[in-house]
């Protein structure tokens, strides 16, 4: 079987996509240690995503936490993008929750546990997540708990797992509100309600998921009558109260609380437990999933050297990682004539606005439309503040992330006041009596 080479890198198998990068596992020049190579997929305009990947970088750097990305190198050649980071071997939670949907719930809480402290770092280092999907969590055989997806924050993240996987927003990301520290406690709720009980909290038909997360609450948590048990579904409906301020203030206090809870059933470490989740689902040695061919350009590349380089230094998981001396290249596939960017993230964005009882639509100051209106507005992608007014009415008022490609819906009841006089008015206007 014919090798397929990214630059000096020997692509072994698809560990994750999203909807614009691609992450292989790979292995190093020399046949080093194997690592996690991620990219643009094909299509996608180089330049925003290497903006994306290069925040990656910059972010994990600078935190360094245990259970986030260790970096080996980031860097660009000829406009397109490639991070390369530590693979710890792992396996995704996604993959665990496909072949055992209802987790242990000692291990479930050992996983949380160290969920909510990887969170929690990012929070302290004044970011959100947004996006706390099984897919970018990594579960390892030693116990290891690790977030991926630190450099693709807050609303753009949201958004765009909003089209992938809808049942994990929180109920202000659905309307396109920007996310905070509280929208990634009801992310955390509604991740562990699915290993504790095997669903969604919010399971039903696809057309309805966002409204039942805005409106309707969480099903029943069916457990035992335990203690621990009985301290674990105050914990989760908490995190998936509908009101921000409801939901617990940090992520600190769920991985508080959690503690407390599993100290009521075991004294076992939670390495030992994590684990556990992983040997239950027959899952104890990593497993990649097949090459996924048609999202990689698929041949054998040559290699350039690279414009910019950032490398981590010093850096032990398990056995030392080595400095990758390979300069590593990438085609110029995704880049349109003379090398401008193109691809979805080049698209206008759409807005669809729902207004009760209607509204007019200012987008960066200017008034764009009157609801209703059947096509969507088009805007630029990228941030935009929107305001809606009505002439009884305080005007209400969103901040949005507007994705290329992408049509976001904003649902807004105006607080409409009748107006003084208009009642008196209305009733003389009335016949008389016949």
């Amino acid at each position: 079987m014919a090798k397929v080479l990214l630059g000096s890198y020997e692509l072994l198998a698809t560990v994750a996509t999203d909807a614009y990068t691609i992450t292989y596992r790979a292995r190093t020049p020399a046949r080093g240690p194997l690592v996690l190579v991620k990219t643009a997929k094909s299509g996608i305009a180089n330049r925003a995503v290497a903006s994306l990947l290069e925040a990656e970088a910059e972010r994990l750097q600078r935190l360094g936490h245990p259970a986030l990305g260790v970096v080996i190198e980031q860097c660009e050649v000829d406009g397109a993008p490639l991070l390369v980071l530590v693979d710890r071997g792992g396996v995704r939670l996604s993959a665990v929750l496909e072949r055992r949907a209802q987790l242990d719930a000692d291990s479930a809480i050992a996983i949380g546990i160290e969920l909510a402290a990887a969170v929690g770092a990012l929070h302290r280092d004044g970011a959100v997540h947004g996006a706390l999907h099984p897919s970018l969590i990594e579960l390892t055989e030693q116990g290891g708990v690790y977030l991926h997806g630190a450099g693709e924050l807050g609303p753009i993240a949201g958004l765009r797992r909003a089209l992938e996987s809808p049942e994990h927003l929180a109920p202000e990301q659905v309307v396109g509100e920007l996310g905070e520290p509280r929208s990634d406690v009801f992310l955390f709720g509604v991740l562990f309600y699915r290993m504790l009980a095997g669903r969604g909290a919010f399971d039903g038909t696809p057309e309805g998921i966002t409204q039942r997360i805005r409106h309707a609450p969480a099903a029943p948590l069916m457990l035992g009558q335990s203690a621990r048990d009985r301290a674990l579904s105050p914990i989760v409906d908490r995190c998936l109260a509908k009101r921000p301020l409801d939901r617990f203030g940090d992520m600190a206090s769920v991985a508080g609380r959690l503690t407390q809870a599993l100290r009521m059933s075991t004294s076992l470490p939670a390495d030992e437990l994590v684990a556990r989740a992983l040997a239950d689902a027959g899952l104890c040695e990593a497993r990649a999933a097949p090459l996924d061919r048609g999202a990689d350009r698929g041949t054998a590349i040559l290699g350039f050297a690279p414009r910019r380089l950032l490398v981590a230094g010093g850096v032990a998981v398990g056995a030392a990682v080595l400095a990758l001396t390979a300069w590593v290249g990438l085609d110029r596939g995704a880049l349109g004539p003379s090398g401008s960017p193109r691809g979805i993230l080049e698209q206008p964005a759409g807005l669809r606005v729902l207004a009760r009882p209607w509204a007019e639509v200012h987008v960066d100051g200017k008034h764009l439309e009157t609801t209703p209106f059947a096509r969507p507005i088009a805007i630029t992608p990228g941030r935009h503040r929107v305001t809606f007014r009505h002439p009884n009415a305080p005007d209400e008022l969103r901040t949005i992330e507007a994705v290329g490609g992408q049509t976001l819906v904003l649902d807004v009841e105006m607080s409409v006041v009748q107006p003084r006089g208009a009642a008196s008015a209305a009733a003389s206007a009335q016949p008389d009596d016949p």
